[in-house]
């Protein structure tokens, strides 16, 4: 029954201003008989990057060796894996019906989908949004039915590197998250409040200086 249900994505936008970082992606929904009057939809949706369908010049290929490893080991390494998943509650509609997904981005560089994604410099990204959930429609015989919406409905979408670029430009200008040890980060306190630094980047520089000149 789902065969009866289509998803296309029409576009993305930045949602300014919000508590995280989020995209927010159009969604089409289309639907062919029996399923004509939709009474709502209970949606799940899966957000997966698929990095073959796109290719890498050397200099980006040298920043994805953490992620893939070296690229004659990309036909090993190198398979689809989820970037983010989401959920909403689609209202009642005939036929047709384009709806907003809000995509919350995470900026945590221990995240494989941020490596993947701040290695790239131009180009497009490659997804495919899987959908899954309950479908509540009316058949004009047997009255309001229940189907199963299953993860073979999916829809692929070319996300462009400047709108993930400009998104966390809105937010982490010039800035960059990353997880420490709880003891490690005391260590590093200890040190910024014994040399009198009063910013984590200058007792950062501090450190990475002083090793420059040891080994210098």
């Amino acid at each position: 029954m789902t065969e009866s249900v289509q998803f296309a994505i029409d576009g993305v936008s930045l949602v300014r201003n919000a508590a995280m970082p989020t995209l927010q992606f159009l969604i089409n929904i289309r639907t062919t008989p029996p399923v004509n009057h939709v009474h709502a939809m209970i949606l799940r949706v899966q957000i997966q990057i698929a990095p073959r369908g796109r290719s890498y010049s050397e200099f980006v290929q040298n920043r994805l060796l953490d992620v893939f490893g070296t690229p004659e080991r990309w036909h090993e390494t190198m398979h689809n894996f989820l970037w983010a998943q989401s959920s909403l509650s689609v209202p009642r509609f005939e036929h047709q019906t384009t709806i907003e997904l809000p995509v919350v981005c995470t900026y945590d560089f221990d995240v494989l989908a941020v490596k993947y994604l701040q290695s790239l410099d131009t180009g497009m990204i490659p997804m495919e949004f899987l959908f899954s959930g309950t479908l509540f429609y009316h058949d004009a015989q047997l009255g309001v039915q229940v189907q199963p919406i299953s993860w073979n409905c999916e829809a692929a979408f070319q996300l462009p590197v400047t709108i993930w670029r400009e998104l966390m430009a809105a937010y982490y200008p010039h800035q960059a998250w990353i997880r420490i040890d709880q003891d490690l980060f005391d260590r590093l306190n200890l040190f910024r409040s014994q040399h009198e630094v009063s910013t984590w980047d200058d007792a950062l520089r501090l450190l990475l200086d002083r090793e420059t000149e040891r080994r210098s």
